[in-house]
């Protein structure tokens, strides 16, 4: 048997059917594919999973991520591993045959991952990951599925396990999933220790999937910064700050396919919740100048929608200089129509955390 897809599952039924019905739609015959229900919840523990070729293993306690995908790939037989969250949904008919062929294209290639597509808003939710100087940041996202420097295949630091590809030899020889982890930064850190074994990380641009992420409904905010601190201290050595990479991608593709032009200053608004926010100042004012910054951090991260006139009133609003509002995702400005009938926006661009740079007219409704 060549290869066994691991799903841990623990809760949301309604999106492990889709995964499964659509992995078994997808894939061929001969692929095994192993669900781990590993929940205390009577009702979860006994959930129907009656599909053929799907094996179960049931587990009444709650393993987390990790555990959960060791578990699996100590039960499969194949000798490539396809790791997919329970809420990854396979759309895309030739995902599998891309992913593998790809794969299995170049002997230096140790993980490969597919393009993953937000299901509510059918825009890209990761194609790879690149770090700042404190954080993942995730290139592309909210960018439509075809947005062009997203069509061709990219080799990545780091990619997500939602729906990852390794050869079964190397997932050994990489310590397996770090159970320390428990359910934060397992991938990543898999696909960092990649580098102490001369291989590479790599996205595939015409394999594409639905992830929902944080179907579970599990809170676990409460213990991310303790995981998050060993992770940074195991990997430290391994990382390497190349988001500022994707920044030239994004401002290229924006000076050379946007009609909005660029202009002799900006005003910069911060409205981003990071930390480092002196090194993105940086790299932006690599392309765009600036001549003053105003620092109005947002306190929640990677918020959906910011009300430009409450967050920023009417001082900005009647500034009669173009603006650069950086913020954590470009998406988050949308329906903005108070600010944009009292202000024109026509010369105004949106920078975020993950290296979008777009026109502020791309985004109004």
């Amino acid at each position: 048997m060549n290869y066994s897809i691991i799903v841990p599952y623990h809760s949301n039924s309604n999106y492990l059917h889709l995964c499964l019905q659509s992995l078994i739609d997808t894939t061929p015959n001969t692929v095994e594919i192993i669900v781990v229900v590993n929940n205390n919840s009577e009702r979860e523990f006994n959930i129907d999973i009656s599909y053929d070729r799907v094996k179960v293993i049931r587990v009444k306690q709650n393993l987390g991520y990790s555990k959960a995908i060791n578990l699996g790939v100590e039960n499969s037989k194949g000798k490539y591993l396809i790791f997919s969250d329970s809420d990854t949904v396979y759309f895309d008919k030739n995902w599998f045959s891309n992913l593998t062929l790809f794969y299995a294209s170049k002997e230096n290639i140790g993980i490969a991952s597919s393009k993953l597509i937000n299901p509510s808003t059918g825009r890209i939710i990761d194609f790879g990951m690149a770090l700042s100087k404190y954080n993942n940041a995730h290139p592309f996202m909210d960018r439509p599925m075809d947005f062009p420097p997203t069509l061709k295949n990219r080799r990545v630091q780091m990619a997500c396990s939602a729906n990852m590809i390794i050869e079964r030899e190397l997932f050994y020889k990489l310590g397996m999933i770090d159970t320390d982890l428990v359910n934060f930064y397992q991938d990543t850190d898999i696909c960092l220790k990649l580098k102490d074994h001369g291989k590479e990380c790599w996205v595939v641009a015409n394999s594409l999937a639905y992830h929902k992420g944080s179907s579970s409904g599990i809170n676990r905010t409460s213990y991310r910064a303790d995981i998050k601190g060993y992770y940074m201290a195991k990997n430290f050595h391994r990382m390497k700050i190349d988001l500022d990479n994707y920044f030239r991608i994004n401002y290229d593709y924006f000076k050379n396919e946007t009609e909005c032009s660029i202009k002799p200053k900006y005003l910069l608004v911060d409205c981003s919740s990071v930390a480092d926010r002196e090194w993105f100042y940086k790299v932006i004012e690599q392309y765009f100048p600036l001549y003053e910054t105003y620092e109005m951090s947002h306190p929640v991260r990677d918020i959906s929608h910011i009300s430009l006139i409450d967050h920023l009133g009417t001082n900005i609003l009647k500034m009669n200089v173009p603006i650069i509002y950086f913020v954590d995702r470009f998406i988050s400005l949308e329906n903005n129509s108070i600010w944009e009938d009292f202000r024109d926006c026509s010369n105004d661009i949106i920078i975020d955390r993950n290296a979008n740079i777009i026109s502020y007219s791309s985004v109004r409704q």
